[in-house]
């Protein structure tokens, strides 16, 4: 459930472990189950809506492959940082500001 796992959330609670749990309890305690369930509800469903980042630094990029290039060249043409733009390639931030100064960079001075 930390990682917004809405299904194995919802699973639970239609279980009968969860029905067992919830039957167990006394009277006084139920409202404060139920609580507790809408609070991990609402927490569970946020976790879900969040966009998950792509893992930084899997692998190593051919900046020899088409479109490679064009991308770092787009993404710092639009002033994005070398954090977002490492991001957006999937690539940790120092292998984009690597890139930039060995492929961009270098590329003007010598043109």
């Amino acid at each position: 459930m930390r990682n917004g796992d809405v299904e194995a959330f919802y699973a639970f609670v239609d279980s009968e472990e969860f029905v067992e749990y919830l039957a167990g309890a006394g009277r006084k305690y139920r409202q404060g189950i139920l609580r507790a369930y809408g609070t991990a509800r609402e927490t569970v469903e946020a976790r879900a809506r969040v966009v998950k980042r792509k893992p930084m630094g899997q692998g190593k990029v051919s900046w020899a492959a088409p479109g490679m290039l064009d991308k770092l060249r787009t993404a710092y043409a639009k002033g994005l940082s070398d954090e977002k733009v490492g991001r957006l390639l999937g690539i940790t931030t120092d292998a984009a500001r690597l890139a930039r100064k060995r492929l961009l960079v270098a590329s003007v001075q010598a043109a």
